[in-house]
């Protein structure tokens, strides 16, 4: 996701530009579509650079990854930190399942940016996760 993110953040185009929170708009009302429903195989997982998950003709959908990668891919084009998280929210659904970002806050902070659905917005507390950590690059 990192490597994506860096080599390919200049995919934004024009988006670079936005403010945050209008970027972050964009990103979290693009519909949302589990890779399994995609593809047909409910263990597939697609990564690809962020110009192709914003082409609807070939993502009708994106999932939490994919648009981790669009926030991440924003925070490099305009030198803001950010990390990806794993975690799993919920115990019973097994292993780790979710992937969100963390974007660095004007107060020298570290705020949640997970875009993964419409209702959710930056600085969004996550319920308790029972496991977690940072992907590192």
């Amino acid at each position: 996701m990192h490597k994506l993110t860096r080599d390919f953040s200049g995919d934004l185009g024009w988006r670079r530009h936005l403010p945050f929170h209008l970027y972050f708009d964009f990103v979290k009302n693009l519909p949302y579509m589990d890779n399994g429903f995609l593809l047909g195989d409910p263990q597939s997982e697609i990564l690809a650079r962020p110009g192709f998950f914003m082409r609807p003709e070939i993502f009708p959908g994106l999932d939490c990854k994919a648009k981790a990668v669009l926030i991440g891919a924003w925070c490099a084009e305009n030198k803001v930190p950010y990390r990806y998280i794993a975690c799993q929210e919920d115990p019973e659904e097994g292993d780790i399942h979710h992937v969100f970002p963390l974007v660095a806050a004007t107060n020298g902070g570290f705020i949640s940016a997970d875009a993964t659905f419409p209702s959710f917005f930056p600085g969004m507390t996550k319920p308790t996760l029972s496991k977690a950590e940072e992907l590192f690059p």
